[in-house]
């Protein structure tokens, strides 16, 4: 009688693991899936991206000092040639100085160097002109295709940095509307 006993408790607790395991790998896909999609969700958007990237700081500062960067925090997808730091650097103290303290120039500036859409370099080697958020077009040339893009003169030196919504181009200088310069 005792073993009978001991075998039926072993037989309960076997089926139980046998069951058990078999719910916890049903459960796995779904794990991975919500996973995912979890880990999609906190993708940084433009904004963020911006802020995250030390050689993008004054950029990023440039933007929210404007009032554009809601645009990039925003819904919509945009394409955005951000300068960095060096290309900063090339400007003078007083003429940066000028520069923000007229908002609303500053806000031109920071729309002109964004484009709706979403476009790697690949896609701009084809381009002649891109319209801006600003409205004015950014003059596009592209020298070996994808190899050596400018826009305004300005060089892409880092290219296809991906946010949620969108991509940024980092470029060497800042690009002004005509109107603006």
């Amino acid at each position: 009688m005792h073993y009978v006993k001991r075998t039926t408790a072993s037989l309960l607790t076997l089926s139980l693991l046998v069951v058990g395991g078999f719910a916890l790998s049903a459960n796995q896909p779904a794990d991975a899936k919500k996973s995912k999609k979890h880990h999609k969700h906190h993708q940084k958007n433009l904004m963020e991206t911006l802020r995250s990237n030390p050689d993008l700081k004054t950029y990023a500062a440039w933007m929210s000092k404007s009032g554009a960067s809601h645009y990039l925090n925003g819904k919509g997808t945009y394409t955005v040639f951000a300068t960095s730091e060096q290309g900063y650097s090339k400007v003078p103290k007083e003429r940066k100085e000028e520069l923000t303290k007229d908002n609303k120039r500053l806000k031109d500036i920071m729309k002109y160097s964004m484009v709706k859409g979403n476009m790697h370099v690949a896609d701009l080697a084809d381009k002649r002109s891109l319209a801006t958020v600003q409205g004015e077009s950014l003059m596009v040339d592209s020298k070996n295709g994808a190899d050596a893009v400018q826009v305004d003169g300005a060089l892409l030196t880092q290219t296809d940095i991906k946010a949620a919504n969108g991509t940024i181009h980092v470029i060497d200088f800042i690009v002004v509307p005509e109107r603006g310069k």
